[in-house]
């Protein structure tokens, strides 16, 4: 079957590198943080690097949907319609959801009514069917360096860099207004600012990124 093509003599895993899996570990703890990190996503980064990280900053930025159905997953909740999931043995939560606003805040959310063991919630999400209508800004990811975010909603009432600054830790780069108290955004790590996705006057929600600081090669 092979012809002429060549053949690999032995194991073929011989010939592959050294995979140094404490490293590939240790570079996930600092990306996503060390409680999330399993052998299992070890292994599987050590696979496949971008779908694993592709699928541990969803589960970041969405939680662990893997509770949930096939059908809820990909389709979404029915109004009305009672949905029950295990988060941990023996532990049980009952969903159901009530009402999806109709009108979209200034970052593209649609606020969303549920039951949640009986009790009533209310959480905004996200409507990327009407993005080009809305401001949407991409957020912050928690756990990565490079990212200063908002921690809370406000206005950006002063920015102080622009990209090429060269910024140390913990140095102001912007300032947020909130119910007349000011928060102070500070970079986490020393380094380059790659990029400014606001700018002064803009109103800004939880979690929305501002300045991505490049880390500092020595």
């Amino acid at each position: 079957m092979l012809g002429n093509l060549p053949r690999v003599q032995g194991r073929p895993g011989e010939e592959l590198p050294a995979c140094d899996f404490d490293a590939i570990k240790s570079d996930l703890e600092a990306e996503f943080g060390p409680h999330y990190i399993t052998e299992e996503h070890v292994i599987s980064a050590a696979l496949y690097p971008k779908v694993t990280r592709d699928y541990l900053r969803f589960r970041d930025r969405n939680g662990p949907v893997d509770k949930l159905d096939t059908k809820t997953f990909l389709v979404g909740p029915t109004k009305g319609k009672e949905i029950r999931f295990m988060i941990e043995q023996g532990k049980w939560l009952d969903v159901t959801c009530v009402m999806v606003a109709d009108s979209l805040n200034l970052a593209g959310e649609r606020e969303l009514h549920f039951l949640l063991n009986g009790q009533r919630r209310s959480v905004r999400i996200l409507d990327s069917s009407v993005k080009d209508s809305a401001v949407i800004r991409r957020k912050a990811e928690f756990h990565n360096p490079e990212h200063v975010g908002a921690p809370v909603r406000g206005d950006l009432i002063e920015l102080k860099v622009k990209p090429g600054d060269e910024v140390e830790r913990n140095q102001s780069v912007g300032v947020l207004s909130s119910m007349k108290m000011e928060t102070v955004l500070v970079a986490k790590q020393k380094g380059t600012v790659k990029e400014v996705l606001a700018r002064e006057g803009d109103a800004l929600e939880i979690g929305d990124l501002v300045v991505i600081v490049e880390h500092e090669t020595p």
